[in-house]
């Protein structure tokens, strides 16, 4: 990496420590000028030089996620959505943190759009109180539903029930 690209890094990124194959998030910078990177809950320190920006799965846990399709196949539906990923998909519980809000959000749209299809009066998503993050995901995306009418929070902010109104 150049220190423009350290400039343009922002929190969060994923990154990867050339001499290890270590991957993690960016962090910050140390007071000793040192990139900061969180893998595995630790956070490493690491050279300039010595990272760079990375993108491909390291491992079969990391693999790109994609959203359940037990919505597009059962023929009963749930009015609830839990995004917990215990609840979604137990295995994948390790995966990296940016993968799986990425899988959360592709299986709430996908649930979604099937409440819309099967013209449902109203569903609930369970997010979580957690730091928002899901929660504020699962806003964005609700507001770019034209059918969702309104949206209201249920158990002290941890989930969200939507009404629909069909046109």
């Amino acid at each position: 990496m150049t220190k423009q690209d350290l400039k343009e890094l922002w929190i969060g990124e994923l990154l990867q420590v050339i001499s290890s194959g270590r991957v993690g998030t960016y962090e910050g910078i140390s007071k000793n000028g040192k990139i900061r990177i969180k893998s595995d809950g630790k956070i490493y320190l690491a050279s300039l030089k010595n990272t760079q920006h990375h993108t491909a799965p390291t491992d079969k846990n990391q693999l790109p996620l994609e959203p359940i399709k037990k919505y597009k196949e059962e023929k009963t539906f749930n009015n609830t959505l839990d995004l917990h990923m215990e609840k979604l998909s137990p295995d994948l519980v390790h995966a990296n943190p940016i993968q799986i809000l990425n899988y959360q959000i592709k299986t709430c749209e996908t649930y979604l759009k099937q409440a819309i299809k099967r013209r449902r009066a109203s569903v609930t998503i369970i997010h979580g109180k957690g730091k928002g993050q899901l929660k504020n995901e699962v806003i964005h995306l609700l507001k770019s539903f034209s059918e969702v009418k309104f949206y209201i929070e249920k158990n002290n902010g941890g989930a969200q029930e939507v009404l629909f109104q069909y046109i």
